[in-house]
């Protein structure tokens, strides 16, 4: 529960109150607020007497560094990120799953982006992106379904729709090596995803190319950006073969 209540806080949030935090993690204010207590005292959370708010401290910020810093697959795939970052004036994330989101641990930015401007810690949904439907292709059957029964309740209706997207991705990075997201996520923002499974087998990650779709179009998106993700991929998964 003590995590649950570090993980309420998202990216450009601010500080949170005890009201806030029960909301977001579903647990009773009371039990929220002696969690923040003791979470506080350990380093983790830093509270604002004047607002009565908490904010993420010292500690949990150490440990966040740490873990990417431990990551090799951030590292190698860095370079190859501003790479194509540079050339094709997109934003280019690198994630692993978080819940039912996709959590990005590296971004890279074109210097003429505009609309869209994501950075570690960003989350998006799995079931509408390229990096999540990319992440799903690199799973068991039956883990894949287990998520995929969890996704459909927040979809309703929409859910044929979905399944089939979906679907049509999986069998897309077997076949190309990336998938696409048009306007599925928001409808104005197009995406290629591909996959880097770890060699070690310490998890699944994910890449993606995307902006707005009056920058990149479907068909940019096949001929030029999805191919030039997939080689990037391919090489980013040698190299790390070679240091698992």
């Amino acid at each position: 529960r003590g995590l649950d209540v570090l993980s309420a806080f998202k990216p450009g949030d601010g500080p949170l109150g005890n009201q806030e935090l029960a909301k977001r993690t579903g647990i009773p204010k009371p039990t929220v607020s002696r969690l923040a207590y003791t979470l506080t005292e350990l380093g983790y959370l830093t509270y604002s007497p004047r607002l009565n708010t908490y904010e993420l401290g010292g500690r949990t910020l150490a440990l966040g560094y740490v873990a990417l810093s431990n990551l090799d697959v951030r590292r190698i795939a860095r370079p190859y990120m501003a790479e194509i970052a540079d050339k094709t004036n997109l934003n280019v994330g690198l994630g692993l799953r978080d819940g039912l989101m996709m959590l990005h641990v590296e971004t890279c930015d074109g210097d003429a982006l505009v609309g869209v401007r994501l950075f570690p810690g960003s989350r998006m949904p799995i079931a509408t992106t390229a990096m999540g439907r990319a992440y799903l292709s690199a799973l068991q059957p039956r883990e894949r379904e287990n998520i995929l029964k969890e996704i459909r309740q927040q979809h309703g209706d929409d859910w044929p729709t979905v399944s089939r997207a979906i679907e049509k991705s999986i069998a897309d990075i077997e076949r190309h090596g990336y998938c696409l997201s048009v306007g599925d996520w928001q409808k104005d923002i197009n995406g290629a995803g591909a996959v880097i499974p770890m060699p070690d087998g310490r998890g699944i990650y994910a890449m993606n190319v995307g902006g707005p779709a009056y920058l990149i179009s479907e068909k940019q998106l096949n001929e030029d950006v999805g191919p030039m993700l997939a080689k990037a991929v391919q090489a980013i998964r040698m190299l790390l073969g070679e240091v698992s």
